[in-house]
């Protein structure tokens, strides 16, 4: 298992946050998750995981009066070798702070 992690300190909508990874193999996902240190309030906190600029999810993954969320609604069955690895957090959710987004990858 190998697993992608992306840490914002802060965080504001966008598109390539952080880190952006090359696989090193093809990896089938099984799980993506995210951890927030404060709750957002104002409204959901939504991230997305894109290969190749396109969403991995069918829905993407939402924080809304929690802090932690996970899902392995996959729209995607199969990431390719070489495929570019990134999150955007499309809403910000309020006062949400130090957001941990991780994707757990099962080699194919």
């Amino acid at each position: 298992m190998r697993t992608l992690t992306w840490h914002l300190p802060s965080v504001g909508p966008g598109a390539g946050q952080q880190e952006t990874y090359r696989l090193d193999r093809d990896y089938v996902p099984s799980r993506a998750w995210v951890h927030s240190d404060v709750a957002p309030i104002v409204s959901e906190l939504i991230v997305d995981i894109n290969v190749g600029g396109v969403s991995i999810f069918s829905y993407n993954l939402r924080l809304r009066d929690d802090k932690d969320a996970d899902s392995a609604d996959f729209a995607t069955t199969q990431l390719d070798k070489d495929s570019l690895v990134s999150l955007d957090v499309d809403q910000a959710g309020g006062n949400t702070s130090g957001l941990t987004v991780g994707l757990e990858l099962e080699e194919a």
